[in-house]
């Protein structure tokens, strides 16, 4: 998250050779990318691009139920934003994946 900046959800979709965007968050996901990058190739590395973590017992959506069930959740932002997400399952694959096959890098 952070990566491709801020933009709408009627926007053009994103993926992994689009630009990144040129807020402070998404600049930032560049250095981090690029200081992991700039250990190849004395081990290899994998930048996972991750959404927000979702699922029912961990993640995100785990940690703002409570204040929702209460009564004090609400919307965030205009509701025009996109959110990528993930399931905590799909993310833990895709890190044993990653982790457990040397083809895996970049």
């Amino acid at each position: 998250v952070g990566y491709y900046g801020s933009y709408s959800r009627f926007g053009p979709s994103m993926n992994e050779d689009s630009r990144a965007g040129n807020d402070f968050l998404a600049q930032l996901c560049v250095q981090w990318e690029q200081a992991a990058l700039d250990l190849e190739p004395a081990t290899r590395v994998v930048v996972a691009r991750l959404g927000i973590v979702l699922g029912r017992e961990s993640g995100v959506l785990a940690n703002m139920m409570p204040a929702f069930s209460a009564g004090a959740g609400g919307p965030i932002g205009t509701g025009e934003q996109a959110v990528s997400w993930i399931h905590v399952e799909d993310m833990v694959s895709i890190i044993v994946y990653a982790c457990t096959n040397p083809s895996v890098s970049g």
